[in-house]
């Protein structure tokens, strides 16, 4: 029973070990390599940015009874 356990998890070790090896990134570039390098534009871009806030007053405490207070 043990013998049949362990080669059930050494076949599913290496069936995993295969599906992954094969999802691996490829061997060769994408890009063909040349021997110039990329230029590196930088780009500097200013943001003025504007904030409008409205304040409201709370209102204070009222001088009637307030009929919903617990009493």
């Amino acid at each position: 029973m043990k013998g049949k356990r362990f080669f059930k998890y050494v076949a599913l070790l290496v069936s995993l070990s295969a599906i992954v090896s094969a999802c691996g990134a490829p061997a060769t570039p994408a890009v063909p390599v040349t021997g110039t390098t990329p230029q590196v534009i930088e780009q500097t871009v200013e943001v003025q940015v504007t904030t409008v806030v409205e304040v409201t007053s709370t209102p204070g405490a009222s001088s009637e009874e307030n009929p919903y207070r617990p009493t």
